[in-house]
Order: C-alpha cells, then structure tokens, then sequence
C-alpha cells in the first residue's frame, strides 16, 4: 500500500477487502491534507470603544490571519502604528474574521503592545465581544483598554500583537 502526507497512513488500494470504504477514506484523507493548517488573510478593521472619533490606519501597516477549524476560530493581527495614523479618543478595537458564539463571553487572548521609543514590551489581554476584540494593558491587579495615552502616548512605530482563538 502506498503512504500519504497525512502522518503517513496507508492508503487502502481499492482492491482491499474494503474497496467502496477505502476510496471514501482516500477523499477524507486527502480533504484533511488539504485544509487542516490553511490560514486565510484578513486585514481587521480599526474601531473605537467609548470615543466620539475613530482609529484609522493612515499609513500603518495591519495585516492579520486566521483558520478556522470545526467551530473554532484561530487568529493573530499585528497593528503597527504610522506618522499618519489617527488615534482615537477612545479605547482601540479591532474586527474579528468571524463573530464569536454568544455563550463566548468573557474569553480573553494574548497580546503585546510595543513602545517603539522606550522599546518596552507591555504585556496585554485581549477581550472578544461580538465580531471584535479589546485589547488591555496588564498594570497590577486591573486592565486599562489601549487608548492613544494608555500605556504611554502612543506613536509612530508602536505596535500591538494579538492572538487567540475562540468559538464560532
């Protein structure tokens, strides 16, 4: 029997005591080769919690990806701010690929937020509600939403990373 690149298994020939069963698992074995582990890129739209003017990219650079998996959503976007960015007046948002399941809340995610002029590293969590996510500075025993003064005054090659995956 021949092997495929899914861990190796055999592939039954269709001369083998299971003929009509081993074409059926050839075409979930090659289906599961094929899209198990494909990330799909998006690019999040910037929003604003709590604040009368928006974020907008201007030239900073967002790129983002996800992969969905059964009912399970996995993704990673990093915001990188630039000399034209518009900074909101209130705390940062970012879309989702995909709105999260309404049993979902409260699920918090990994993130970064970096202080290019410092070059200090903040540690945060990212909260999903809906179809976006909050990110939060970790300071003690609280969470402050990332706003254009929260960790610092935010500026020109500062970024944030996000990551998680929730249910959809």
């Amino acid at each position: 029997m021949a092997t495929t690149s899914n861990n190796g298994w055999t592939i039954p020939a269709d001369t083998d005591l299971v003929r009509n069963g081993a074409s059926a698992m050839r075409t979930l074995g090659n289906g599961i080769d094929t899209t198990i582990g494909a990330w799909t890129s998006y690019t999040p739209t910037l929003g604003t919690d709590g604040g009368t003017t928006n974020w907008a990219q201007g030239n900073g650079n967002i790129v983002g990806r996800y992969q969905k998996v059964a009912n399970i959503m996995h993704f990673e976007f990093k915001f990188a701010i630039g000399s034209t960015t518009t900074k909101g007046n209130g705390g940062l948002t970012f879309s989702l690929p995909l709105a999260a399941e309404a049993t979902v809340d409260p699920n918090f995610y990994t993130g970064v937020f970096y202080d290019s002029s410092a070059t200090d590293f903040y540690p945060c969590l990212a909260r999903v509600s809906g179809s976006f996510v909050k990110p939060f500075i970790i300071g003690g025993t609280t969470l402050s939403q990332i706003t254009s003064t929260v960790p610092v005054t935010v500026a020109t090659n500062d970024y944030i990373v996000v990551n998680g995956s929730y249910a959809v």
